[in-house]
């Protein structure tokens, strides 16, 4: 959180009509779209919690983080939101939150997709874990693949010419690493999955 000589911004009378805005559009969460869905798990400690992505509007989205039935943490994201999963791609046997969305970057200035990772701190706080501004092309889609442990990621990424590879990648240390390019086919077949489901 921003400080100013002593006193939390947040706090300070501009931001408490946001924050206040935000918290009311949270308590009307049951108007508001979900994307891509909930996900649900169990948790490692013997805590259940729930995850989900409100669209407040076009370039507006909140995740909200439910322990044991109860709003524990939210993270505001003032940007489109095209894709959002969960899944254990550290192997610390808790689910990262992995969220796609459209944006600038402080070295890239043009808007494009990109690939956000948060971690679930001690359960109950959503931190970032990577929030990537590109990984080797720029970034068209991408999905989990929970085949192995810890799961890694699927990525379709556009070349120069205007074809397409499909590389994974897992996270290593610091941002994700690639890992081997994948088939075409592989790549559609974890789509597909995800549609049934």
């Amino acid at each position: 959180m921003f400080k100013m000589r002593g006193h939390n911004v947040w706090n300070s009378c501009p931001f408490r009509f946001v924050r206040d805005a935000i918290a009311v559009l949270l308590m009307l969460g049951g108007l508001l779209v979900a994307c891509d869905g909930s996900n649900t798990s169990d948790g490692k400690e013997g805590f259940s919690y729930h995850l989900e992505c409100v669209n407040i509007n076009d370039s507006c989205n909140v995740v909200r983080l439910f322990v044991n039935d109860g709003l524990a943490d939210t993270l505001l994201l003032p940007y489109p939101v095209y894709r959002f999963e969960r899944a254990d791609v550290t192997g610390n046997g808790t689910d990262e939150v992995l969220v796609g969305v459209v944006k600038e970057t402080k070295y890239w200035h043009e808007s494009a997709r990109r690939l956000f990772i948060y971690h679930l701190y001690h359960g109950r706080y959503i931190r970032p874990l990577w929030l990537g501004s590109r990984v080797g092309h720029p970034l068209v889609d991408f999905h989990v693949c929970r085949d192995s442990f810890p799961a890694c990621i699927h990525t379709k990424e556009v070349l120069r010419d205007g074809m397409f590879c499909y590389n994974e990648y897992r996270l290593r240390g610091f941002g994700l690493k690639f890992s081997k390019e994948i088939k075409k086919t592989d790549y559609e077949k974890e789509n597909k999955k995800k549609e049934i489901k």
